[in-house]
């Protein structure tokens, strides 16, 4: 919408990468690498620096945004991405919980049901050339899924009482993220529905 004279040199860069190389994707692809490795030493049970690793990848998922406001490089293919790999991320780390017996299957599918709803929802969308923006309801879906994982994870590396409380906290997050994230598909829902 900026005429091009009046572009800084970030929006100039992503207009010659068609919008591939803005800080704001840079900050998501860091964010997916981020949380891979985390995943990774989770799954060689080194909790503590696993979680941390996790952490700093998924605050990367709300870095991403700020980068692009800041930078003016807000876009499509950036919104498209951020959605893209937060999904990605969370696939990765349901299969790789679960293969480590970390996450029971129950709290893994509660996760992902709404998000394979919204992922059609999406398609079809997309197919109709129609643009579905993420929701807070789905953001904040997606927030309590990973708590709810980190949850898991620290039953994993706790003991005794401790443990039992970390487990239902981790299942009462996923059921908070399951009827938050089922929320945020009826609304996407409604809305290709209506146009």
């Amino acid at each position: 919408m900026i005429p091009s004279t009046q572009w800084n040199s970030w929006q100039r860069v992503a207009a010659g990468t068609r919008g591939w190389l803005t800080p704001g994707n840079v900050v998501s692809f860091m964010g997916l690498v981020i949380t891979l490795l985390g995943l990774g030493l989770i799954a060689g049970e080194v909790y503590a620096w696993g979680l941390a690793v996790i952490i700093a990848g998924r605050l990367c998922d709300i870095l991403d945004g700020m980068f692009a406001e800041a930078t003016g490089t807000k876009g499509p293919l950036g919104e498209m991405l951020d959605a893209g790999i937060d999904k990605l991320v969370t696939l990765s780390g349901l299969v790789v919980l679960v293969a480590i017996n970390v996450l029971p299957w129950l709290a893994a599918v509660l996760v992902l049901a709404p998000n394979l709803v919204i992922a059609v929802v999406v398609y079809f969308a997309q197919r109709q050339q129609q643009r579905i923006h993420p929701s807070r309801i789905g953001k904040i879906a997606m927030a309590s899924a990973w708590l709810g994982l980190f949850a898991f994870v620290a039953t994993a590396a706790s003991h005794g009482d401790i443990s039992a409380i970390w487990r239902a906290g981790g299942y009462g997050l996923v059921g908070l993220s399951f009827l938050l994230g089922s929320w945020a598909a009826w609304g996407y829902a409604r809305l290709l529905h209506a146009k």
